[in-house]
């Protein structure tokens, strides 16, 4: 077998009302996120995992208590990558196929075995709304999208942007909208005052392009001595030496405990991502009471988030206002709890989660809604009636 099981029970005789198989290149924080929900969600299901997590060991750390039933790990390389995922779906036949992010759906799309009516995407930020890439690398992303289109029965979208994108490219299939929802809601943060009576701002994510620290060190270093600012993450070493000429302090990446209680010692969380189609970290800073001072995107105006800034400066200065308690920040926090409604409601995620894997007929059972959501959640363009002995038709 190519693919080595890291963790894994027997496979045994399905017992569940059903076997997904999740499929990412790389199971970062974002996507650990993602998938402890998604599974936290379908607890009548019996999820496996193919990923390139190294070593093996970091795999508690990533995926925490996630209840999957086993981890496969990938080898390097696209060939052999692609022989490691069809030789894991022949052992287990799964009833769906989940590939998550960009580089898993291309290598999930791509395999033979796989039928195209068991395959769930989500692509999680498609690759052509990347920034940091040429023009013409953007626009091969985009034909390698729509040329791969048809081989999804159904794409999961993370966030409206995505759910609108993937319309214009999936013409023949299912989309449904699911929410991410932070598994764990925590209490209201406090106003806290840190010693130095300065505020704090924080933002969460790793050094790189996408998250795009430089812009918070622009806005830090535009009002270096009104707030404290601190970026938890690792990555790229000439960034974190951006970021500190800024006089901003890089904790490194830190356990889950620690950035709660961050978190809850701030007075405001920053979002600079240049593109992203759902984070995880802004809607667990929103989860956690803090009002967000985010950096404008095509997403996140999408989404109809409050105080978005087109630069670092008024990125800055909606930092301070938000820090202080009063009217703005209430005004703030009302608008940025309408804005995330529907990643407030579990059952919605749950709904919706099941509706992707569930086999589709052409009545599909009313979601469980939590007020309203502002668009439809799913797009049948060509309903068909597939066929499965573990997948019920009603669920």
């Amino acid at each position: 077998m190519i693919a080595r099981a890291v963790t894994s029970s027997n496979v045994s005789p399905q017992t569940a009302d059903g076997r997904v198989l999740h499929v990412t290149e790389a199971c970062d924080a974002g996507v650990a996120e993602t998938l402890v929900s998604y599974v936290a969600a379908t607890p009548h299901l019996e999820h496996w995992l193919v990923t390139a997590i190294a070593p093996p060991s970091r795999i508690a750390d990533v995926l925490g208590q996630t209840r999957l039933a086993g981890v496969f790990s990938l080898p390097d390389g696209h060939r052999a990558r692609l022989r490691a995922v069809a030789d894991v779906y022949r052992q287990l036949q799964p009833d769906r196929v989940h590939a998550h992010g960009s580089q898993a759906g291309v290598c999930v799309r791509l395999s033979r075995v796989i039928p195209t009516r068991d395959i769930v995407y989500t692509p999680n930020c498609y690759a052509f709304e990347r920034r940091d890439v040429s023009f013409a690398r953007r626009a091969l992303y985009f034909v390698l999208e729509y040329a791969l289109a048809a081989r999804a029965a159904t794409v999961a979208a993370s966030s409206r942007r995505e759910y609108n994108l993937a319309a214009r490219l999936h013409r023949t299939h299912r989309i449904i909208h699911v929410p991410y929802v932070p598994p764990v809601v925590y209490p209201p943060v406090p106003s806290v005052k840190n010693c130095n009576s300065l505020p704090t701002a924080i933002a969460i994510g790793s050094l790189g392009p996408q998250m795009d620290p430089t812009f918070f060190a622009r806005a830090a270093a535009s009002a270096p001595a009104a707030a404290n600012w601190i970026w938890v993450g690792e990555g790229d070493n000439e960034i974190r030496r951006v970021l500190e000429d800024a006089g901003v302090y890089v904790t490194g990446n830190l356990p889950s405990r620690k950035v709660t209680a961050l978190l809850r010692s701030s007075s405001v969380y920053v979002h600079t991502a240049a593109w992203e189609e759902n984070s995880s970290t802004l809607l667990r800073a929103a989860h956690a009471g803090l009002p967000v001072a985010a950096r404008h995107t095509r997403a996140l105006e999408a989404l109809h988030l409050p105080d978005l800034a087109r630069s670092p400066e008024e990125l800055a200065n909606n930092v301070l206002r938000l820090a202080v308690p009063g009217s703005e920040r209430t005004i703030h926090r009302a608008r940025l709890l309408a804005a995330l409604k529907l990643h407030n409601c579990a059952a919605t995620q749950a709904s919706r989660l099941s509706e992707a894997y569930r086999i589709w007929t052409s009545k599909p059972e009313p979601y469980s809604e939590c007020g309203t959501t502002q668009g439809v959640a799913v797009i049948p363009v060509q309903p068909q009636a597939y066929q499965s002995d573990r997948f019920p038709h009603n669920p």
